[in-house]
């Protein structure tokens, strides 16, 4: 960890920043204030009006809705995977810090685990979690320990599987036990070539269950679901978080927002894997239908409300999962491509994530709010979109819980 002068300062016991133009997202809009921000003990405690011409813009750091600590991003096999996970713990908790601080210097201050390969990972956690609590200098997060499913889900090898309503209360007392602020649901088949779709196999009334537990113990109930049937009852239990949504329909959208659930939709992951499908022939015809389902999705939602976007989209890019990378920024730029305006995605990146993880001192750059930020050379908003192929080369710094953690 470093300090920078030119970033922030102290004096008389409170850490100043330079001045600076604060961008302030609400409602798709930006505003912005010229003024020095002061911070003690991690938060925003107040500011102060400057008059000059500050040098940097500042937002509130990144919040990635969508990643797995655990994974690698590579072509590696999930037992692979697996293997390090449960027999090789501590090499599994170096690889996942080193995925954490790279993800930093992109300004992700925070993340959310959907789970690792199988359901051993709860000492790989609680080693992250421990080097957190140590001040290592690394994207914070919650996660989910393992992923739920039941007979015919998709990825079935890979999750705890449930047979009973018995299981089910079992499991989320295992859950609950590993210090989890997540629980992931696979309720969804594999893609069905034939049909062009995916079938709900959870029973109604475990899913139903799992949804209560979780707003019981004040979890992220968040469910992987790309298929119409899924995402009817996502809307049904009012889940937290969806991830993919690549068969949402308008209908199922505005009831999302009204509803008040999150999609996250997971594009840089989806366009990875049409990528290494084009690559090396697998899956082709799968890859391609879900990349221009989703597509097709995305353009539909940038102007659902009279123009307007929805309102509920996160920042979830998939990171680590199959053949994609950690510390990457793709997922925004993909949004912009596809219609979102600046400020909505970064209103995605930082708002709505804090908004999705009821987390109300996260997401804005406000008195009382965490410190957790990201400086910038020019302004984010007005760089054309090619630029933003490459965000983090405009990132100043990022400040971590109200220290300079990255500097360039």
């Amino acid at each position: 960890m470093s300090n920078n002068a030119d970033i922030l300062y102290q004096k008389n016991g409170t850490i100043y920043s330079v001045p600076v133009t604060v961008i302030e997202i609400q409602n798709g809009e930006a505003g912005y204030r010229k003024e020095q921000l002061m911070i003690e003990n991690g938060n925003i405690t107040g500011s102060q009006p400057v008059e000059s011409s500050p040098e940097f813009f500042v937002t509130a750091g990144f919040i990635n809705c969508h990643m797995h600590w655990l994974m690698t991003g590579s072509a590696c096999s999930f037992e692979e995977m697996m293997e390090t996970v449960a027999g090789k713990p501590e090499q599994a908790v170096e690889k996942a810090i080193s995925y954490a601080r790279s993800s930093l210097k992109l300004g992700i201050t925070f993340g959310i685990d959907k789970g690792p390969p199988g359901y051993c990972g709860a000492p790989v956690y609680r080693g992250m979690m421990d080097a957190i609590a140590k001040g290592e200098p690394m994207t914070n997060t919650i996660f989910s320990t393992w992923a739920f499913m039941a007979p015919g889900s998709f990825g079935e090898p890979y999750a705890r599987m449930i047979h009973s309503l018995k299981e089910m209360e079992i499991a989320l007392l295992e859950l609950e036990a590993t210090g989890a602020g997540v629980s992931k649901f696979i309720p969804e088949s594999p893609f069905l070539i034939d049909k062009k779709g995916y079938r709900f196999v959870f029973p109604g009334e475990w899913f139903q269950y799992a949804r209560s537990a979780a707003r019981q113990k004040n979890w992220v109930f968040a469910v992987h679901a790309k298929g119409t049937e899924t995402l009817d009852q996502c809307i049904r239990v009012q889940a937290d978080c969806v991830e993919h949504g690549v068969q949402a329909s308008a209908e199922q959208l505005r009831a999302f927002q009204e509803k008040n659930i999150y999609l996250g939709p997971t594009l840089d992951g989806l366009l990875c894997r049409l990528e290494h499908s084009r690559e090396t022939g697998q899956k082709l015809e799968e890859t391609t239908y879900e990349w221009e389902a989703v597509c097709q999705m995305v353009g539909m939602a940038s102007t659902l409300n009279d123009g307007r976007p929805f309102t509920h989209m996160l920042f979830a890019s998939d990171a680590g999962s199959y053949v994609t990378p950690h510390a990457s920024l793709r997922e925004l730029y993909l949004m912009r491509k596809m219609g979102y305006e600046p400020a909505s995605v970064f209103e995605a990146a930082t708002v709505n994530g804090a908004n999705c993880l009821k987390r109300n001192n996260m997401g804005t750059v406000k008195k009382g709010k965490k410190a957790d930020l990201i400086f910038w050379f020019e302004n984010p908003l007005e760089l054309p979109l090619e630029e933003w192929e490459h965000l983090e080369n405009y990132i100043a710094a990022v400040i971590l819980d109200g220290n300079t953690v990255v500097v360039r």
